[in-house]
């Protein structure tokens, strides 16, 4: 291996096996990173909004009827066994993790599979080390969201439908429409991903290149997985809501849409140099007709992502990987002519990002976060409610109201109050229920009679409000 380091900079031509054996072993190192990253990292908002979901299902409450949540839930009914195992404790945050890095590691597979099949071996271990230099979809893909398992099943069915188009194999084809429909059950936004498929199998039955059949075959499967869950929701009573709140609610707004160009500036100034110059390269460096669908389809979700009001990093997880794959095709293409300087890129990459997920794991680290959601669990029982409003420490106890959440100004609440004409009132909420713990989050007046007479602010963490009655 050190032979690989001498070669590129003593000006030997290293050999194509040692630039594989080196990326491979840049790959072990920084996947051992994320890991640490994974059990390490603050857990971010939207984390504790699954986990929290995810114990209201499993503690009997109905979704979309009982408590608001406005997207797809099959991440939710994955999480609820975990809560028998690991109990109502800190244990199932980490539990979660460790399962959002099987998935992660999983789309690395289907990465390689994808990239191995339309490119090289080489290119397909180059685009696994890419993608894990790409601290927008790493630092999205430990975290406990609906963006991992979908992006792992939007990535194995774009696998397994290039293996159907080589082989003819239609069970491959079907299941790679199955999974397409679980992916989008777990999020909405796939939505994207399935349209680009079936666009792209519509030319190739108008040139003549796939039958009909397969086509239809393919949507009726996926139509199927979704249409099953449809009836499921139908026969509980939640059908009308979950169509409201995954998609009226979301495609409604509040005053005028902005883009967050500022945040997508930021993301481009983060953005790996390296991969970005491979992807560029890559660009062009398109041989058969499915590499070309691939990079069309990269900047396809690219276009659809960077055009979109939201700029949240996570927006861009299904897209990362195809990124990947055709930066390392860009990347074979320096190492034909300059072996010696594509070495050099695979370590420059590797640096750069390495040390963005050390200093992470020594500075970012999770543990007043895991601190503040004890002291509720030690200081309420399973029946009391907790005011929380913003899901920071109330992971395993009652709230007051079907809005858990998003409850400050300009967010969730507003929208459907606005849609429904929804009441809402956080200080009756506490004279009601007494919860035993509240937070100050979106109470607009501490100096109610209901707050100020029973409750004394937690001198250890802001916000915290113990009763003391």
């Amino acid at each position: 291996m050190l032979d690989s380091f001498r070669n590129a900079f003593s000006g030997n031509a290293p050999t194509a096996r040692s630039a594989e054996l080196l990326t491979w072993l840049l790959i072990v190192v920084i996947a051992g990173l994320v890991v640490a990253l994974s059990l390490q990292r603050y857990f971010d908002h939207d984390e504790f909004e699954a986990i929290k979901s995810a114990w209201k299902i499993y503690d009997g409450e109905r979704i979309y009827v009982e408590f608001f949540q406005h997207h797809h839930p099959f991440l939710y009914y994955l999480l609820t066994p975990l809560f028998p195992l690991f109990g109502e404790s800190t244990k199932t945050l980490f539990a979660g993790r460790v399962l959002m890095l099987g998935f992660t590691f999983g789309s690395l597979a289907a990465v390689y599979g994808l990239a191995r099949g339309l490119f090289s071996r080489q290119v397909a271990a180059v685009s696994l080390l890419f993608l894990l230099c790409i601290t927008m979809f790493v630092e999205k893909s430990i975290e406990v969201r609906p963006d991992v398992p979908q992006t792992f099943f939007g990535l194995l069915a774009v696998l397994l439908l290039y293996r159907f188009f080589d082989s003819g194999r239609r069970p491959l084809l079907l299941l790679s429409g199955l999974f397409l429909g679980l992916g989008f059950l777990f999020l909405q936004k796939l939505i994207v991903l399935i349209l680009l498929v079936h666009a792209m199998m519509l030319i190739r039955v108008i040139r003549g290149q796939l039958r009909w059949p397969y086509l239809i075959q393919f949507s009726v499967v996926q139509l199927a997985v979704w249409g099953g869950y449809c009836l499921y929701l139908t026969y509980t009573g939640q059908l009308a809501q979950y169509w409201f709140l995954n998609f009226k609610f979301n495609l409604a707004t509040l005053g005028p849409a902005q883009h967050q160009t500022g945040r997508l500036i930021t993301h481009l100034a983060d953005f790996n140099a390296i991969v970005l110059l491979g992807f560029l390269l890559g660009l062009f460096a398109t041989r058969t007709r499915a590499q070309r669908e691939i990079v069309l389809m990269a900047l396809s979700l690219l276009g659809f992502a960077a055009f979109y009001r939201a700029q949240f990093a996570q927006y861009y997880m299904v897209v990362l990987p195809l990124v990947a794959i055709v930066a390392a095709s860009g990347w074979e293409t320096i190492s034909q002519r300059y072996p010696a300087a594509a070495i050099a890129c695979l370590v420059a990459a590797f640096a750069s990002d390495a040390a963005t997920y050390l200093m992470d794991i020594r500075w970012n680290n999770n543990l007043l976060q895991l601190a503040c959601i004890e002291y509720v669990l030690k200081h309420t029982s399973p029946s009391d409610y907790v005011y929380d409003g913003d899901i920071r420490f109330n992971l395993f106890r009652k709230d007051l109201d079907f809005f858990w959440y998003g409850v400050g100004n300009g967010s969730s609440i507003d929208k459907y109050r606005r849609l429904t004409g929804y009441t809402y009132d956080i200080h009756e909420l506490i004279e009601k229920y007494r919860p035993r713990i509240i937070s100050d989050y979106a109470i607009d007046d501490m100096d109610q009679p209901a707050i100020r007479d029973y409750y004394q602010k937690v001198p250890d963490f802001d916000s915290l409000y113990l009763r003391i009655d």
